[in-house]
């Protein structure tokens, strides 16, 4: 099925995108180092999707995503306002809930 790397594809750009400009605006090494990772992640697992390894690759964006929501979502929380990390939690959110059911649907 064509095109169903797109939302791994796309969280894999937002996460390290948005890594890169947090290191450029606060010299977040944190930040960079935590989102190459995931990012690469997320391309890896659309590269699976889109090479035959449905199953696998959308279980390795399903996985991705939780991990983004476990660094991302109590970040937010503690600020108390919506800030770039809440954005990206409610994002990545979205993707698990969509990466797992494809993975559901493709599972062997």
């Amino acid at each position: 099925m064509g095109g169903e790397g797109h939302i791994a594809n796309t969280m894999g750009a937002i996460t390290i995108l948005g890594g890169c400009i947090a290191y450029a605006r606060k010299r977040s090494i944190p930040s960079l180092a935590g989102s190459l990772p995931i990012g690469l992640g997320f391309l890896a697992s659309a590269y699976a999707i889109n090479n035959g390894h449905e199953y696998e690759g959308h279980l390795g964006a399903f996985g991705c995503s939780c991990v983004l929501i476990a660094a991302m979502a109590p970040r937010a929380a503690r600020a108390g306002r919506i800030t770039p990390g809440a954005i990206i939690s409610f994002i990545a959110l979205g993707a698990a809930a969509y990466e797992g059911e494809k993975a559901k649907q493709w599972a062997p």
